[in-house]
């Protein structure tokens, strides 16, 4: 919204002070206000009063309290002289000034951060073939006997499987990893799999002795054990990647594009249509409901930054930043003008920081502002 627009608003709710709002004016009023709930709460304190006595507590100089009362006593009455008439449409002028200043023009009270938002992290859980679930932070320090020659331990970062060649099949498990969360764990071929917030991976124990499988809901990175005897095969939706060994990461959330980044190796992803063979620093993507893969050159450091807890979007468009910042915060995003999705930004950040301190860059940047209310943010042209 530009700025004479929002001085007509801030105009039109002044004159509600004067009773002088026509119908017209007041239809554009009540769409604003309907817009979003920052507006409507700010429409409520602004005839409540408590944006011109907050404007006269930021400078010096008028007395807010004065001008509402005279406002209020001289413009409610239906005795209004031409003169009158003068004198209300400088107070309604007064008024929206006062009002654009403090609301429009970045008055933090009303259009900046409220109370900071982190993101809200559980622990991963391991779900056993018979449906029982463990904690994993909960885990005892002795591990978790999954057979009798199969175990989980944990070894600093990473839960590892311990599991012998003579162990039997167990069953499968799956390893979930809620919002704001990261898991790391071995499987029992000795492969790592680091698992992103919202996904799961399933697999079974052990990995027979033709083929190591599993299956991915949302996004993981895989360093795979080379063994020419056994191919690695990740299943993805209704497409996969196969491998003997090599480094790879897989984002494949439901509802968006599918998409596989190769680090070190190669590897070849497959749909039921389609097949590429993919080199170190290139990755395939499936958009949603489609069998065609495309290729093209990665930005490894970007698609990576998860595995070191961060965001790192290279000229990427604002609504994927928030897009990506309002699944990890849970919170509901708003453009007020869609236009701003379009905009693009490079920025980095540590996800352990709370989503103000990441949108205010963007605010000292010079390109957006932002109102919070509760866990939902509206992002305005700056």
């Amino acid at each position: 919204m530009e700025y004479r627009n929002e001085f007509r608003i801030a105009e039109i709710m002044a004159r509600k002070f004067t009773d002088t709002v026509s119908d017209e004016e007041q239809a554009v009023l009540d769409e604003w206000i309907a817009r979003s709930d920052v507006n409507r709460q700010t429409y409520e304190k602004f005839i409540g009063g408590e944006s011109l006595r907050e404007h006269n507590r930021m400078s010096a100089g008028t007395d807010a309290d004065a001008m509402l009362k005279r406002v209020g006593q001289r413009y409610r009455s239906r005795k209004r002289r031409r003169g009158a008439l003068r004198w209300a449409a400088a107070a309604a002028v007064f008024v929206a000034v006062a009002f654009s200043s403090v609301y429009f023009l970045g008055d933090k009270a009303m259009t900046g951060p409220g109370e900071e938002i982190f993101a809200e992290s559980s622990p991963a859980v391991l779900i056993l073939d018979d449906g029982t679930e463990i904690v994993l932070d909960k885990m005892p320090e002795e591990g978790i006997s999954l057979g009798e020659e199969a175990a989980i331990v944990f070894d600093e970062e990473t839960h590892v499987y311990a599991v012998s060649d003579e162990q039997s099949f167990v069953g499968y498990n799956t390893i979930r990893v809620p919002r704001g969360g990261i898991c790391q764990i071995k499987l029992p071929d000795g492969s790592l799999a680091v698992i992103n917030a919202r996904s799961k991976l399933r697999y079974p124990l052990p990995f027979p002795k033709d083929l190591r499988e599993v299956w991915l809901e949302g996004e993981a990175y895989f360093e795979v054990t080379p063994d020419t005897e056994r191919p690695f095969v990740v299943n993805f939706k209704e497409n996969s990647v196969e491998v003997l060994g090599t480094s790879f990461n897989i984002e494949a959330y439901p509802g968006k594009e599918s998409n596989a980044t190769i680090i070190e190796g190669s590897v070849s992803c497959r749909t039921s249509t389609d097949s590429r063979l993919l080199a170190p620093g290139y990755r395939a993507v499936i958009a949603e409901n489609s069998t065609s893969i495309s290729v093209g050159k990665a930005d490894v450091r970007s698609v990576m930054a998860w595995t070191r807890e961060r965001f790192s979007f290279n000229d990427e468009q604002l609504e994927e930043i928030m897009r990506e910042l309002g699944e990890w915060y849970d919170i509901e995003v708003e453009f007020d003008d869609p236009a701003l999705k379009n905009r693009v930004f490079t920025i980095e950040a540590n996800r352990s920081a709370s989503i103000n301190s990441i949108l205010d860059i963007l605010v000292e940047m010079g390109k957006i502002r932002y109102a919070q209310d509760g866990r939902k943010l509206t992002i305005y042209d700056n």
